[in-house]
């Protein structure tokens, strides 16, 4: 909490279902990679982006599916989208 009221990042990027969970409520996967949240909450002082990833662990099965493959593509493509990325890495 205080590195993100400090830091005032443009993006977040939540990497796994626990660092998922810190900022969106539980639910599958499938419903949170591809998509890129827009946050602002008080606790924070900020408002940002929240690009949700799968942890990249290799016992990790959700990568074994194209659609999921597919969801993750979108995810990366959504998050070098984002006003953060972009002007971390042009």
């Amino acid at each position: 909490k205080r590195e993100l009221q400090r830091l005032r990042p443009a993006t977040v990027i939540a990497v796994g279902n626990l660092a998922i969970g810190r900022f969106l409520e539980p639910a599958p996967l499938k419903e949170r990679v591809g998509r890129v949240f827009r946050l602002g909450r008080p606790e924070f002082d900020s408002e940002f982006d929240l690009v949700p990833l799968p942890h990249p662990s290799g016992r990790s099965t959700w990568f074994h599916r194209p659609e999921h493959q597919q969801l993750l593509d979108q995810g990366l493509a959504a998050l070098a989208a984002t006003p953060g990325w972009r002007s971390a890495f042009g």
